[in-house]
């Protein structure tokens, strides 16, 4: 659970707690604030704990004639913690080969166990790890501290104390399958084709595209037309042959008077 209390150190003797309300009280609304100005410190507790990560960016905020320091609060303990807590022991000196299993046949000999949990770290010097066991009455903690402290298990005493902390409520993680995972086969590429040739299939496809679409009252596109005047232009350079096969106009005139005669 996230805490909505923060802390601020280096308070200056003339900072009033309206003055220092008014400062924090722009990051979020505030639920209580506790000034000691003696010991130059003040807690504040916001109601959303959102707003008390904000404030923690006033850490090196000058305010007076000093720097405030900000640093952020555990969250209160509620009852139900605090009753699990009072039952609930610790179990250090535990060998790293032992099991869960084990433990549990050694804390049989105590009455009203209700969970057990190995921790996830051994000892840098010894190599032994530790535990926490959950009874359910803090009168069976007891018991089994005085009954069990001390109890060797594969060469080792462990040592019972009561715990500062409870044992979380979360789900025990799966144990690991032997099932294979599914291994998706990647699919087969295409064969690589030569760009040029790629370009001229997907220019002539577009034109094919473009001839349907293309209806057939449409007038002809540039390239036709183009295509025409320039003939029309070849045509017309070519030199006409006038009739009778001549090679002018002149010489055909003549012919026409000479067949008179």
């Amino acid at each position: 659970m996230a805490s909505a209390i923060v802390k601020v150190t280096n308070v200056s003797q003339f900072v009033e707690e309206d003055k220092l309300r008014k400062l924090f009280a722009h990051l979020g609304e505030i639920k209580s604030l506790a000034l000691k100005t003696s010991a130059h410190e003040c807690t504040i507790e916001y109601v959303k704990p959102s707003d008390a990560l904000l404030a923690l960016q006033l850490d090196g905020e000058p305010f007076y004639d000093r720097a405030l320091a900000v640093e952020s609060l555990p969250a209160p303990l509620d009852e139900d913690q605090l009753a699990r807590i009072a039952r609930t022991a610790r179990i250090d000196n535990v060998p790293a080969s032992v099991t869960l299993e084990q433990l549990r046949q050694v804390f049989a000999q105590a009455d009203g166990v209700r969970r057990m949990r190995l921790g996830n770290g051994t000892d840098e010097t010894t190599g032994l790890g530790y535990a926490y066991v959950e009874f359910t009455s803090p009168e069976f903690q007891k018991r089994a501290l005085a009954k069990l402290d001390g109890m060797a298990v594969e060469g080792e005493r462990l040592k019972l104390s009561p715990s500062r902390i409870a044992i979380s409520k979360g789900k025990a993680p799966r144990p690991p399958t032997d099932e294979p995972k599914s291994i998706q086969s990647p699919r087969p590429r295409a064969p690589s084709h030569d760009r040029r040739t790629r370009s001229r299939s997907r220019s002539r496809s577009r034109g094919h595209v473009r001839d349907r679409l293309r209806s057939p009252d449409a007038p002809p596109r540039r390239d036709d037309d183009s295509r025409r005047s320039g003939a029309t232009r070849r045509r017309s350079r070519s030199p006409r042959s006038p009739a009778g096969g001549y090679e002018d106009d002149r010489e055909y005139e003549r012919s026409k008077r000479s067949r008179k005669f």
